[in-house]
C-alpha cells in the first residue's frame, strides 16, 4: 500500500491515522504543481484528480479522498476508537478535524497524539529535551503541570512530525 502525498497539504492526517493503526504502508511525496512523483513518473496515472491525498493498494486499486481513507483506516484499527456505540464515528470526527488543521497546527495535534503531551509541553520543549537514537523525549519538572520530569516515549509517527 502506498500513500500518495505533498508536504503542506491536508495528507499529514492519513499519514498519521495509518501510523497510529499500525498499518503498513510506504510513502510517495507528489510535487503539486507539475503533478510529478519524485521518479519523474506522472502522479496523473494513479490518480486523475491530480489531488492528495491517495491510497493505492497492492492490487493498484486507488482510494482518493480523505473521507473514504480515514473510513478505510477506522475499519482496520478498532483499537483507535472510543468505546461503545459512537467509537468508529468519534474516531472519523478526529481523523477529519486533523485533515483540516493548517500545517504546523496539524504537526502539534499530531504530536500530541502520538505522545500524549499538553500543548505546553510540546511547544515549551527543546531539542536538548530530545534523544531521537534513543527514540526518548523528557519534559523537565519545570514545564510539568505536575512539576514532576516526564520520560515520553517517542512512536514513529512522533519522529516523523520531528524529522520534519
Amino acid at each position: 500500500m502506498k500513500l500518495f502525498y505533498t508536504p503542506e497539504f491536508g495528507s499529514l492526517a492519513d499519514h498519521i491515522a495509518l501510523l497510529e493503526a499500525g498499518i503498513a504502508f510506504e510513502i510517495a511525496e507528489v510535487d503539486f504543481e507539475s503533478k510529478r512523483l519524485s521518479d519523474g513518473n506522472s502522479y496523473l496515472v494513479v490518480n486523475p484528480k491530480g489531488l492528495v491525498p491517495a491510497l493505492q493498494f497492492d492490487d493498484d486499486q486507488v482510494l482518493t479522498e480523505n473521507v473514504a481513507i480515514f473510513a478505510y483506516i477506522a475499519d482496520r484499527a478498532p483499537h483507535l476508537m472510543s468505546p461503545g456505540k459512537l467509537g468508529r464515528y468519534l474516531l472519523l470526527e478526529m481523523l477529519r478535524l486533523l485533515a483540516e488543521l493548517p500545517s504546523h497546527l496539524a504537526d502539534m495535534a499530531g504530536m500530541a497524539l502520538a505522545t500524549g503531551l499538553r500543548a505546553a509541553n510540546i511547544t515549551g520543549m527543546r531539542w536538548e529535551q530530545i534523544d531521537l537514537e534513543r527514540r526518548m523525549a523528557w519534559v523537565h519538572p519545570d514545564q510539568a503541570k505536575a512539576r514532576r520530569a516526564i520520560p515520553v516515549p517517542l512512536k514513529s509517527e512522533a519522529i516523523a512530525v520531528l524529522q520534519k
